[in-house]
């Protein structure tokens, strides 16, 4: 499987309800064979929340994520739903493609992530 990198450029999170429930809105760029831009939008749950360390926080995530770009010389764009957790210091994510444009018109597909030196 090949590498691919996407790497944070805006990050907006606000609380919705006490420090357990927060909206994301995000935009990454992405490289690696697949070359474009992510937005996204999560819902995010803390079971707990540390504002002095983010990354000691433990929660669980759901969004949905639209890439435009191109890979190998196809254009065209992708929704997908995003979801995971982050507990105990361990980063599980899936996602699954729900709708596709373009050259990427047929294209289906489920995959996981995880964090890296350079980004997920």
């Amino acid at each position: 499987m090949k590498k691919r990198n996407f790497n944070v450029v805006d990050w907006q999170e606000q609380f919705v309800y006490q420090e357990k429930l927060a909206q994301a809105k995000t935009v990454y760029q992405m490289t690696g064979g697949f070359e474009g831009e992510i937005h996204a939008a999560y819902t995010i749950h803390y079971f707990s929340y540390n504002k002095e360390d983010i990354h000691a926080s433990e929660s669980q995530f759901e969004g949905f994520a639209v890439f435009t770009g191109e890979c190998q010389g196809r254009k065209g764009s992708f929704t997908y739903r995003d979801f995971g957790s982050f507990i105990d210091s361990n980063y599980h994510a899936s996602v699954e493609i729900i709708t596709e444009t373009g050259d990427f018109a047929g294209m289906i597909g489920t995959g996981t992530y995880q964090p890296c030196e350079n980004g997920m």
